[in-house]
């Protein structure tokens, strides 16, 4: 009997996001080998837990659910790269989504059901992460000029669960929760 799990909640963008993603992390192993979260399934992390009670997360999903489905989908562009600097040793290669006041107020608002108020959340999906400095300079000048833009409506969110105890453990989908007018039958 499992006593705790950890927890994350993703947007999954659409299947032509996930392909093109996929594409740039395969662009990316041919310049650098292999590399941490190469076969990771592109996302957008919304929140994340470690340790957490499976009846805790149910009593959330329960309320989540309800909040989730009043709020309409929006218009989200994947649009270029961008990098995250973590210290001096790694960074990250990410796809930025465009920024504009809807999309924006629209963030604002599935994070608050999430009981997430930072104002630093950046909407991304990892391509490289945690790459070593001399990695990163090594891909760097073929994202940078690279063309990436295609547009998507999500679905829903996805509630992941994993096994805290087993090293590497594989994310599995718990639940799905599909904004308003979405549903999937």
């Amino acid at each position: 009997m499992i006593l705790y799990k950890d927890y994350m909640i993703v947007l999954s963008p659409s299947r032509n996001v996930k392909g093109g993603i996929k594409q740039c992390k395969n662009s990316a192993k041919e310049h650098i080998g292999n590399y941490p979260g190469l076969n990771s399934i592109a996302h957008i992390s919304l929140w994340d837990k470690q340790c957490v009670s499976p009846e805790l997360i149910q009593a959330f999903i329960s309320i989540l659910q309800r909040k989730i489905s009043k709020i309409p989908p929006v218009n989200l562009t994947v649009d270029g790269f961008d990098f995250f600097v973590h210290g001096a040793d790694t960074m990250t290669i990410y796809t930025s989504l465009q920024s504009n006041p809807i999309v924006d107020d629209w963030f604002k608002i599935v994070r608050k059901q999430l009981n997430l108020n930072s104002n630093r959340f950046v909407p991304h999906i990892t391509v490289t992460k945690n790459i070593p400095v001399d990695l990163f300079y090594t891909l760097w000048p073929m994202f940078s000029s690279m063309p990436f833009k295609i547009n998507f409506v999500p679905e829903s969110i996805s509630v992941l669960e994993r096994d805290p105890l087993i090293p590497f453990a594989k994310w599995h989908t718990c639940k799905e929760i599909y904004f308003k007018n979405t549903h999937q039958f």
